[in-house]
Order: structure tokens, then C-alpha cells, then sequence
């Protein structure tokens, strides 16, 4: 069994900067005001204690009465450097994503991914809610380079999605050409704990051979393959994000497939 014509035909993108939401660097901005506006607070208060100790009561006492302050003081400071910190390293955090490769920039640090070092990428997206009501999500991706260096995104970044799409859409039409002269050539091709061979799928012990594999469904974070009869082979349902080049794994099996 072989398969010949890779479906990802895009002509290639223009040059892309995700930096980091505007919400995310307001929370940095609020923290880092409040941690400002308790040391000068509790600095404020320390110097009051020191003195009605030094006037009403002599040195003997001093300690006790400005020991909370200083401790405090000592806190929000403390907080303060924190919080400046990461606000400088978060307005200068961004992805540049160009023909040539992906550029991560952290402060004044860059770091430069060609695309053909990517091997596997990994996607994740999760909504907090409760009774049917959604107020948040949590979308990451997780990418992997031939030497095992990992890198991940989220969604503090602006355009999440958008920036998952990009990277894909450079990243995946090299890998399926790989995945294809592999497959030609006889080599199992490995998506996690899923394996593609000649015969079938294989998921740990289990085997589904291709003609017996029937709907393949990816929804609400699980791939599930199902096969034709209960009685042709095991039913196949995964975490998808346990599955790196899951779309590639999809559209593969799709195309390997004798009812597709």
C-alpha cells in the first residue's frame, strides 16, 4: 500500500509577529502598581512606628514595633522587583514567523527555529465554565524540534489560534512528504501511541486493519477510530493531544483508508 499526493498545497505565507494580549500585560502593569503602592505604604508606616517607638518609649522597644513593617516592606518590595521583571520580559516577548523559520524573542534574547528542525506539534484547547456557561479557555501548542529542544505557546500570546494555523501551515507540507516516501519505502509511520503500518493501525497491542477500519472521528478533544463491525477489530479512542501531527495522523488515515 502506498499513497502519492500530499494534500497541503498553499503557496507559502508572508512575514507574522504575535506578540504577547493586552490583557495579559494589564495584569502584569496592575501587579506591579499595587506591589509599588504597598512598599510605599508599609515603608510609610514603618517610618511612623520607628519614630513614636524612638520618642515615647527609647530604642529598647524599636525592633518590636516596626518588625511587621519591615517584613512587609521587605514583601512588597520584593514583589515589586518581581513583578517589573516579568513586565519587562512580557512587553518584550513576541513570534515572528517568516518563510525561513520561527523567531522567538524573549527581552533582548533571539532564538531562531528553521521549520525543517520541527518534527512534532502537539495542540490543546480547553474552555473553564460551568453549567454550560463558558467564561475562559486555554489554548496551547507544543512544538518539538529533531534535537528534542521543546517549545510551548499559549494563549497569552495574541491570536493564538491564528499563530497554531501558521505554524502548521509551514511546518506540515514537509512532513507529509516525509511521511509519505517513509510509508512508500515500508517504515511504520509512529503519532504517539498510534502506528500506521502496511496492515493497520496499531494502539499498543491492538491492531485495526485497514479494510475493517470504519469512521474516524475527532471531537471534543478525543480521536476515536471505530471499525466497520464490532466484530472486525477494537474500537480506538485517544486524547488528542496525546497524539503529535494529529491532523496529519487524520488525513493519512483518511487516505489509507479502503472506505474513503
Amino acid at each position: 500500500m502506498t499513497f502519492s499526493s500530499p494534500p497541503f498545497t498553499d503557496p507559502p505565507m508572508k512575514f507574522h509577529v504575535h506578540r504577547i494580549r493586552g490583557p495579559v500585560l494589564l495584569r502584569a502593569f496592575i501587579f506591579f502598581i499595587v506591589s509599588v503602592i504597598g512598599m510605599v505604604l508599609s515603608t510609610a508606616i514603618l517610618i511612623w512606628r520607628w519614630q513614636e517607638a524612638i520618642n515615647y518609649y527609647g530604642p529598647a522597644v524599636v525592633w518590636r514595633w516596626i518588625s511587621v513593617p519591615v517584613w512587609v516592606s521587605l514583601f512588597f518590595l520584593m514583589m515589586a522587583i518581581s513583578s517589573s521583571i516579568i513586565l519587562r520580559r512580557v512587553r518584550q516577548n513576541e513570534v515572528q514567523l517568516s518563510n525561513m523559520g520561527l523567531t522567538i524573542q524573549r527581552g533582548k534574547r533571539l532564538e531562531t527555529i528553521a521549520w525543517d528542525k520541527v518534527m512534532t506539534i502537539r495542540t490543546s484547547s480547553e474552555r473553564y465554565g460551568i453549567l454550560g456557561v463558558s467564561w475562559g479557555e486555554k489554548t496551547e501548542i507544543h512544538i518539538v524540534t529533531k534535537d528534542g529542544t521543546k517549545y510551548k505557546f499559549n494563549h497569552s500570546f495574541e491570536r493564538i489560534v491564528e499563530l497554531i494555523e501558521q505554524i502548521k501551515h509551514f511546518v506540515y507540507p514537509r512532513l507529509l512528504e516525509e511521511y509519505r516516501l517513509a510509508f512508500n519505502r515500508g517504515e511504520p509511520l509512529t503519532f504517539g501511541p498510534l502506528v500506521l503500518t502496511s496492515d493497520g493501525i496499531l494502539n499498543g497491542r491492538r491492531a485495526l486493519r485497514w479494510k475493517d477500519l470504519g469512521k474516524v472521528n475527532l471531537e471534543r478533544g478525543s480521536l476515536e477510530l471505530q471499525p466497520l463491525e464490532k466484530s472486525k477489530g477494537p474500537k480506538f479512542s485517544l486524547p488528542a493531544h496525546k497524539v503529535p501531527n494529529i491532523d496529519l495522523c487524520i488525513q493519512l488515515i483518511s487516505h489509507l483508508s479502503p472506505q474513503s
